[in-house]
């Protein structure tokens, strides 16, 4: 059987990936970014990677995503469901618009939730 992760190393996965996708695209527009296949198909491989942590604390950890479901975990699930599920279809501008508005509130925001979950668990011990 194997083992649940802890519900920081999803958020620690999702981070790592919005950081990732911030990195590949801090310097580039919308035309540069679709005409590069490369870096597109990087960032959707970081967003199929936040999306599925976000699936798993969804199901896992339902109390902690709806205390803080200002993040939108269901709408990162979505956005997973439609890469693995239609990857040809992926509208681009869909896509730069969660880099532009999504990527920069999770970076903000997560390393909060594993600090305060991190305090939490001392405090349980």
């Amino acid at each position: 059987m194997r083992k649940q992760k802890d519900l920081n190393v999803y958020l620690e996965e999702i981070f790592q990936a919005a950081n990732y996708i911030d990195s590949y695209t801090k310097d580039i527009n919308f035309d540069e970014f679709i005409k590069d296949t490369k870096t597109s198909q990087a960032v959707i491989l970081n967003l199929l990677i936040i999306g599925e942590n976000a699936n798993k604390l969804l199901n896992l950890h339902p109390e902690f995503t709806q205390d803080t479901e200002h993040l939108r975990w269901t709408a990162m699930r979505g956005m997973r469901n439609r890469i693995a599920h239609g990857y040809f279809e992926m509208n681009m501008e869909i896509v730069w618009e969660t880099i532009q508005q999504s990527i920069p509130k999770i970076i903000q925001q997560i390393p909060m939730l594993i600090d305060n979950q991190r305090n939490q668990d001392d405090i349980e011990r």
